[in-house]
């Protein structure tokens, strides 16, 4: 009898689910991934030029939370400045967070596109990170590079929800090669995946402890 979890159980006529071992220690799960699914992410790290990469399964939404709450733990700032044009899912995580939000707002309506200039003009003492969208709805991009040398400058981290934007590792110009420190990725926009995978693409692997 198998009284692990999920409740299944390995019922036969489920198919393979009577093969299913996760949840068992040793057998790798995505919380405490040493298999398979490590291995995976590796290979998903390497791909995209990251320093390590996790694997979600509540799409960019967890990604951006986990970006968010490794900044936490990392940075005794309290403010984010954040694009305008953002996810709802990063005004509940800095509520959840206590994060405060200073707005950078686009050069035109409906826009990722926001100057380095603005970026630089917002950043005081209090400032944790940037936190960006690009690309948008529409395919429009922010100048990552430039942002990212800003952030450089004062020692502050890049955070890009780059949901609609996975295809970039493959025209050389994703967010993590342009200067990003932490990105979401939804690879069910964009690429082959299941509905609501997503990555979490850290560009210091030593983040992956965190």
């Amino acid at each position: 009898a198998r009284f692990h979890m999920p409740g299944h159980k390995g019922v036969p006529f489920l198919g393979c689910e009577e093969l299913d071992i996760t949840e068992i220690s040793g057998a790798d799960s995505l919380y405490e991934a040493d298999g398979i699914i490590r291995k995976s992410e590796n290979n998903t790290a390497a791909l995209f030029g990251a320093g390590a990469t996790l694997f979600s399964c509540g799409g960019s939404t967890l990604a951006i939370q986990g970006m968010l709450g490794t900044l936490k733990q990392i940075s005794g700032k309290n403010t984010i400045i954040a694009g305008r044009y953002s996810h709802k899912s990063l005004l509940t995580a800095c509520i959840l967070l206590g994060f405060n939000i200073k707005w950078a707002y686009p050069e035109e309506y409906l826009s990722t596109v926001i100057s380095p200039e603005e970026i630089e003009r917002l950043i005081d003492s209090d400032t944790a990170a940037v936190f960006i969208s690009s690309v948008d709805y529409y395919g429009g991009e922010a100048d990552i590079t430039a942002i990212s040398a800003v952030c450089r400058r004062h020692g502050i981290k890049l955070l890009v929800d780059n949901a609609h934007g996975a295809y970039k590792v493959f025209t050389k110009n994703h967010p993590i090669a342009l200067g990003a420190d932490m990105t979401a990725d939804s690879a069910h926009k964009t690429l082959p995946c299941l509905t609501g995978g997503a990555y979490l693409h850290l560009r210091d692997a030593a983040l992956y402890q965190t």
